[in-house]
């Protein structure tokens, strides 16, 4: 949390509702799922793929929390025919907490904390 919260492309992208989640949050990975898929770094030629071919996922390891059932969540990033596609996968939100949604957004009014 301390890093997102030190690095000016995040500073106003993640928000107090962003914080109770991400407390929780144990590491970030970035795993290829490109022709790179496998390996562990990067080498030095790796520049030499054009960037539409690069693809990459970013996955959260969270520890257990109050707010989703799952350890693990993923977004992936491709660049097919040079267009950016971006997929995630589904959050297995607990009752009453999910932080995506705000009370006056929903017609119960029982979204999450606002």
């Amino acid at each position: 949390l301390a890093v997102l919260r030190n690095t000016p492309e995040m500073w106003e992208v993640v928000t107090e509702r962003d914080e109770l989640v991400l407390r929780y949050l144990r590491d970030i990975k970035t795993p290829y799922i490109d022709a790179r898929a496998g390996r562990a770094e990067p080498q030095d030629c790796d520049f030499l793929m054009a960037p539409r071919e690069r693809s990459f996922s970013l996955v959260l390891e969270f520890e257990e929390n109050p707010f989703f059932q799952d350890r693990e969540l993923a977004v992936s990033y491709r660049w097919p025919k040079g267009k950016l596609e971006v997929s995630a996968s589904p959050v297995k939100w607990n009752e009453g907490k999910r932080v995506t949604v705000r009370r006056r957004d929903t017609a119960e009014g029982g979204g999450g904390p606002l």
